[in-house]
């Protein structure tokens, strides 16, 4: 636990102060772009109008043998375009892959100060989102980014989703507020129908996860202020999330 009087530090000198509310801002639809290839990017200028935030894809679509052309696209696409109200995101690869860190920072050193958001997949439990906040600060600080980058944890195993609580709560209640949003991937989703249709969260059944997930999945972020997407079964136009600004109806298109 922080003490009050560091609690709004930035953790690491001349990092970006962090922010005491999360901003308010539609992200209705989120189109992600592949920035490997060159003709839809392309298209990003006339998407800009069109959609809440852009967002490139450098993890589960991109084969690995382009992962350094998806990253230098991105770092491209960000640096061709204003973005103005349209929100610039990336979703990285996972922190256990050969990637990860250069994305981080490749990406933050070169348009550090247009980034919103950085979209971490296969998030386990509150020492992902901790290990992210503390690196984006320092990065932050060797770049000079005038303002922080927020962070929106994807819950893609049975374990993130037993930890959601200290996931939700990461660098809210434990730390300066980085973290903007999760979403629960197709698996984390799989395990929630489950323990709703299932044996009613029998200990024996479901392990370690137990009763009330899908409660929980809802409850936290909503007790924290966070918005929650509910993932790839919740894409087409009817699929509701809570937002700060009340229900909105998220949709993840691919290019």
């Amino acid at each position: 636990m922080k003490l009050p009087r560091p609690f709004f530090q930035p953790l690491a000198i001349g990092a970006p102060a962090p922010l005491r509310e999360l901003p308010v801002r539609l992200e209705r639809m989120i189109h992600f772009v592949p920035p490997h290839v060159e003709k839809l990017r392309a298209k990003v200028p006339q998407l800009i109008s069109e959609v809440d935030v852009v967002l490139g894809n450098l993890e589960d679509a991109i084969p690995a043998d382009a992962k350094q052309a998806a990253r230098d696209g991105f770092i491209a696409m960000a640096r061709e375009n204003d973005f103005v109200t349209t929100g610039l995101w990336t979703r990285i690869n996972a922190l256990n892959s050969p990637w990860a860190l250069d994305d981080l920072t490749a990406i933050v050193a070169a348009i550090g100060n247009k980034l919103d958001v950085v979209m971490l997949p296969k998030v386990d439990g509150a020492w992902d989102v901790h290990y992210l906040d503390q690196f984006l600060a320092q990065l932050e600080a060797r770049h000079d980014i005038k303002k922080p980058i927020l962070i929106h944890a994807i819950l893609e195993t049975a374990e993130g989703v037993n930890n959601v609580e200290a996931i939700a709560s990461a660098s809210i209640v434990d730390g300066p507020m980085r973290v903007l949003s999760f979403l629960a991937g197709i698996v984390g989703l799989v395990f929630v129908v489950i323990m709703v249709i299932g044996d009613g969260g029998n200990p024996a059944v479901f392990g370690p996860i137990g009763h009330g997930g899908a409660e929980r999945m809802i409850v936290y972020p909503a007790m924290l202020w966070l918005m929650a997407f509910g993932g790839y079964l919740m894409a087409g136009p009817g699929g509701l999330a809570l937002t700060r600004t009340g229900v909105g109806r998220p949709a993840f298109h691919d290019a």
